[in-house]
C-alpha cells in the first residue's frame, strides 16, 4: 500500500478478513431471528477520538472519510438515504439513483458521501457547495462537476434479508458486505486494512484527515459513541457551535466564536456550552458577508456560552443554531482552540451533536 489509490481501489479485498464461503454466509444469517428493516432512519454508531490502540492486531482499519456520515436504508422498493439527524436526502442525490438496482434485497448500509477530485482526494469544501446548506446560510460557491463528483463510500451493514446483522461482530459484517460487491459508477466500498501504521503513514503522506480503527469482535451499536471505534486524525478538524461574531471595524464579520458541549448529557439537557475561542482566517469576503447576514438574524443579548468569554467593542452574540467545520493544530491548556480556521458550514449536524470530552484536553 504506496499510493492513495491503493486505498480507495475497488479490487482490493480485507487482507485480514478471509471471503466466507457461500454456506457459512448462510449458516451464520440463518441464526438470526427475522426482523423487518426499520420504518425510521437509523441513528449511525459513532467513533471516540482517541490514539492507536494498544492490541492494533484486535482492530482493523479504515479511511476516515471527509464529508457526511449517510444510510442507506432500502426496503425492497424505496431507497431513503438518511442523513445523520435523520433526513431522507435521496431526492436531492440523483448521482445514486442507480444504487436502488444494484442492491438486490432489502439492506441497511452505512457509509459517507463524499466529494472526490479527479485524482481521487476528498474535499468537505467542494461537498458543502453541492449539498443542502442551512436555510439561514447559503454559500457564493457553486459546484464544479468537471472538477469534484459524489461518490458514496460503503463500510458497514446493519440489515440484511429480512434480518438484522448489527450484533453480528465487525469481522462477519464486513465480510457479508463484501460479499454483496457492491462497486458502481458513484458508490464502492474501500477496503479495510490490518496495518494501522501504514495507513496512518499513507493519511500523512497525502495530506488526508485520518483513520478509524474498528475492533474486529465489535457489535454495531446504532446511535452511541463507542470506544470499541477509533478515530486517529493526522489533522485535527471537528465541528463546533456558533455562538456569536467579533468585528475589528475592518470586515463587518472579522472572526466568529465558538463553543462546543464538554458531555452529551449536556448536550441534551441543552445546558450552556463552553466557549473555545475564536476563528478569523479561511472565510471569503462572500463567507464574511453572508456570515454576518445570517447571524445578525440570529442575534441575542445573552451569551449562550460559559468560560473566560471576550468582552468589549465588536462583540455580538447569537442563538446557538449553526455548526462549523474548523480545522485547528491543538487544544490549549486553558480549552481554546489554537490555530483555527474556517473550512464551513455543517448542514448534516445540530449544535446537539457537538461534543468534546474534556479528557481530550491537554
Amino acid at each position: 500500500m504506496t499510493s492513495w489509490h491503493a486505498v480507495c481501489t475497488l479490487t482490493a479485498m480485507s487482507p485480514h478478513l478471509a471471503t466466507w464461503p457461500d454456506q457459512d454466509l448462510e449458516s451464520v444469517l440463518a441464526e438470526l431471528p427475522k426482523r423487518p428493516p426499520p420504518n425510521r432512519c437509523t441513528a449511525p454508531m459513532l467513533a471516540t477520538p482517541g490514539v492507536m490502540p494498544a492490541h492494533p492486531e484486535q482492530f482493523a482499519y479504515e479511511v476516515k472519510w471527509d464529508g457526511y456520515r449517510l444510510l442507506a436504508h432500502f426496503n425492497g422498493q424505496r431507497l431513503r438515504l438518511c442523513s445523520r439527524n435523520g433526513l431522507d436526502l435521496a431526492p436531492r442525490l440523483p448521482e445514486f439513483t442507480a444504487l436502488r438496482r444494484a442492491l438486490r434485497q432489502p439492506v441497511v448500509l452505512d457509509g459517507e458521501l463524499v466529494a472526490l477530485d479527479r485524482d481521487g482526494h476528498p474535499s468537505f469544501s467542494a461537498l458543502q457547495t453541492r449539498m443542502p446548506r442551512p436555510a439561514v446560510m447559503h454559500s457564493g460557491r457553486t459546484w464544479d462537476p468537471h472538477v469534484h463528483s459524489l461518490h458514496y463510500m460503503l463500510f458497514d451493514i446493519l440489515h440484511h434479508a429480512g434480518k438484522s446483522v448489527t450484533r453480528l461482530p465487525y469481522d462477519d459484517r464486513r465480510n457479508l458486505l463484501e460479499s454483496l460487491s457492491l462497486a458502481g459508477p458513484t458508490w464502492q466500498t474501500p477496503p479495510s486494512h490490518p496495518d494501522g501504521a501504514a495507513l496512518l503513514a499513507l493519511m500523512r503522506r497525502t495530506h488526508q484527515e485520518g483513520i478509524i480503527a474498528k475492533r474486529l469482535t465489535s457489535t454495531y451499536r446504532p446511535g452511541l459513541r463507542s470506544p470499541d471505534w477509533i478515530k486517529i486524525k493526522v489533522t485535527r478538524s471537528d465541528e463546533f457551535v456558533v455562538v456569536g461574531w467579533w468585528s475589528s471595524g475592518k470586515h463587518g464579520l472579522s472572526s466568529l466564536l465558538l463553543g462546543y458541549h464538554p458531555s452529551t448529557a449536556r448536550a441534551r439537557a441543552n445546558a450552556p456550552l463552553l466557549y473555545c475561542g475564536k476563528v478569523g482566517t479561511g472565510f471569503s469576503d462572500s463567507d464574511r458577508l453572508r456570515l454576518e447576514r445570517a447571524l445578525k438574524k440570529l442575534a441575542v443579548d445573552t451569551p449562550p456560552v460559559t468560560g473566560e468569554l471576550p468582552h468589549g467593542p465588536g462583540i455580538s452574540w447569537c442563538r446557538p443554531a449553526l455548526v462549523a467545520q474548523i480545522r485547528y493544530s491543538e487544544w490549549t491548556h486553558d480549552g481554546a482552540l489554537r490555530h483555527p480556521t474556517f473550512l464551513g458550514l455543517r448542514g448534516d449536524k445540530v449544535p446537539e451533536d457537538v461534543v468534546h470530552q474534556p479528557a481530550s484536553l491537554p
